[in-house]
């Protein structure tokens, strides 16, 4: 199997796009539906090599309709997934503008948490990632203000009214605050920790979002993300906020061939896998490619006074086309070349002697999904003799009554 530049250039493209999906799932923490979705295509696939059509029937019914489900469910991730492509191909000066602007806002944060805790003020706030956290907030209030740290220092003074409730912030922009957050009930981690650190632990359980806490009673910080939560002293609570905007919000200037080729490698690895998979099932093996199979000859129709003493020739080659994978269950012993031959009152007007008998591919039983590309030769000479009694031997194929007219032509179409 030799890969020419194009087969290169498909795989890599596939490639490309089964990885953006790896990473999409992975990043919001849906992963068990990728997974549904490859066992599911697995199952699919089995079925079509081994010819199970009410399987693969109800299997392309189920697909159909899991689409139609993913798109709704996921329809927030996926607009947020078309403005990163947006926003990836936009000038790389307004990407390290925003990369510039978020490092400025992780010291802001880090900054403000220093601060409150120093003052023993709570605070709970949420820095969105990849994945929506709308659907996971209970009460709350719009701001769409620009994040400051007099506003953040405002919102959780003790006077105020939603300080007791968590701040939402997105692209930069404080969206929400006094909004209230699933609670965790992870109670080994939360053993030191408040209802403060249940909302963040429990929020960052749901999605990939950075959840920043500022304990009231001990004046401590702590990060909350992927399902952990941690306390932090300053420069460490520092370090968690920066490395979350590292990710989410990437310095192009260090978008070089090295670190493309270094991160996710695994995730790589596996897509081009897949999409080297995928081309071989749908590319490769679906090429249409010519075989030749030598076929017996077997006859039936014959009455039992005649017999069939010789067929020249005994076998002939025929030559289907069809996809490569058609091709993997077939056996020389499922293809068969069965020619009708006369009745008793046609003989007994002809006589006996040396016929000719066309072949056309209606006389051909083989495999669906093959077609019949030629038959060489186009007919045999059947040289038939009249016997009476114990004499009956018939020398090929099989014998009973038929009632038809002379094999002059055979019904079904003429091989092209």
């Amino acid at each position: 199997m030799i890969f020419s530049f194009t087969d290169i250039l498909d795989i890599l493209l596939v490639s490309v796009a089964v990885y953006t999906i790896f990473f999409w799932f992975k990043k919001t923490k849906a992963a068990f539906v990728l997974g549904g979705f490859l066992i599911s295509g697995v199952l699919y696939l089995a079925a079509r090599e081994f010819r199970l059509h009410l399987a693969t029937a109800l299997m392309q019914g189920f697909f159909a309709v899991v689409l139609v489900a993913i798109v709704i469910i996921f329809q927030e991730e996926i607009r947020r997934f078309f403005e990163q492509i947006a926003m990836w191909s936009l000038n790389p000066r307004l990407r390290r503008r925003r990369f510039s602007f978020a490092r400025e806002q992780a010291d802001l944060l880090a900054r403000v948490a220093a601060d409150l805790a120093g003052e023993r003020t709570g605070a709970l706030m949420v820095i969105r990632g990849g994945d929506p956290v709308r659907r996971h907030l209970y009460g709350g209030i719009e701001l769409g203000g620009a994040l400051s740290e007099p506003l953040l220092k405002s919102i959780f003074d003790k006077h105020s009214a939603g300080h007791d409730g968590a701040v939402v912030i997105e692209d930069g922009r404080v969206s929400q605050f006094a909004c209230h957050l699933p609670l965790s009930r992870d109670s080994q981690q939360l053993k030191d920790g408040g209802t403060r650190h249940a909302a963040a632990l429990g929020l960052a359980e749901l999605t990939d979002a950075l959840c920043l806490v500022v304990s009231e009673e001990r004046g401590t910080m702590a990060v909350a993300h992927d399902g952990r939560i941690e306390i932090c002293d300053a420069a460490g609570f520092r370090k968690k906020c920066h490395d979350f905007y590292a990710e989410n919000y990437p310095d192009a200037s260090r978008d070089n061939w090295r670190s493309f080729f270094r991160a996710h490698l695994k995730e790589k690895i596996a897509a081009f896998f897949v999409a080297t998979v995928l081309w071989f099932m749908f590319v490769h093996e679906s090429a249409v490619v010519y075989k030749s199979f030598r076929v017996p000859v077997e006859t039936v129709g014959l009455a039992k006074t005649f017999a069939v003493q010789s067929v020249e020739p005994s076998d002939v080659r025929v030559i289907f086309s069809g996809p490569r994978r058609d091709y993997y269950f077939v056996d020389h012993k499922d293809i068969r070349l069965i020619l009708k031959l006369f009745d008793l009152t046609e003989l007994e007007k002809r006589g006996e002697g040396l016929y000719e008998a066309p072949i056309n591919p209606s006389d051909l039983v083989f495999p669906a999904g093959l077609s019949v590309e030629n038959v060489i030769p186009r007919g045999v000479e059947i040289r038939i003799d009249k016997v009476s009694g114990d004499r009956y031997t018939p020398a090929n194929g099989l014998n009973s009554n038929f009632a038809g007219k002379p094999v002059t032509k055979i019904r079904g179409k003429d091989i092209k």
